[in-house]
């Protein structure tokens, strides 16, 4: 699967994840989904969130609810296709327990680590595609995009497209 995460995306992501830090983020992602690839449009951080260092939750039924009517509203072509969290004391690329435990088939989960940086490095790819890394001025960030489809026994990480602004470098 490809999922392609537009600049407004992106950057919400960002700044979701340094907003709470070291506290993890946690919120929606918002676009188009059918089995080949994902559009994530936007990021929709959750102010009900119970946010702490290696966790974070939230009362899913009441949001979901609540943003999904909205959507219908206001933008009948898109509609949540996942939720994306940060890990301040796990890697992206590494599934936790927890991360298992509340995810879906057929959704999609964004997760950024984000650290205090140690040391400049530019945005890149890793060679499949599937992280992207890179350093602002104070943090490191690893981001990484999961699914599972239908016939798949297990989720998997998805190539990662990202519709960045130039200049973005540490």
């Amino acid at each position: 699967m490809k999922i392609y995460v537009l600049e407004n995306a992106f950057w919400n992501l960002l700044l979701s994840s340094v907003e709470v830090y070291p506290k993890e983020c946690l919120g929606l992602v918002i676009g188009a989904l059918n089995d080949d690839v994902s559009v994530i449009h936007h990021a929709v951080t959750f102010q009900t969130a119970n946010r702490r260092r290696r966790d974070v939750e939230f009362p899913r039924h009441s949001v979901h609810r609540n943003v999904r009517s909205l959507l219908e509203e206001f933008l009948p072509h898109q509609r949540i296709v996942g939720d994306f969290h940060s890990h301040t004391t796990a890697r992206a690329d590494k599934l936790s327990p927890e991360d298992l435990a509340t995810m879906e088939e057929g959704q999609v989960y964004v997760i950024i680590e984000v650290n205090k940086k140690r040391k400049s490095v530019p945005w890149r790819y890793n060679s499949t595609q599937t992280l992207l890394s890179g350093t602002t001025r104070q943090f490191f960030f690893r981001i990484a995009a999961w699914y599972k489809a239908p016939d798949d026994k297990r989720f998997r990480l998805a190539q990662l497209i990202c519709q960045v602004s130039p200049g973005l470098s540490g």
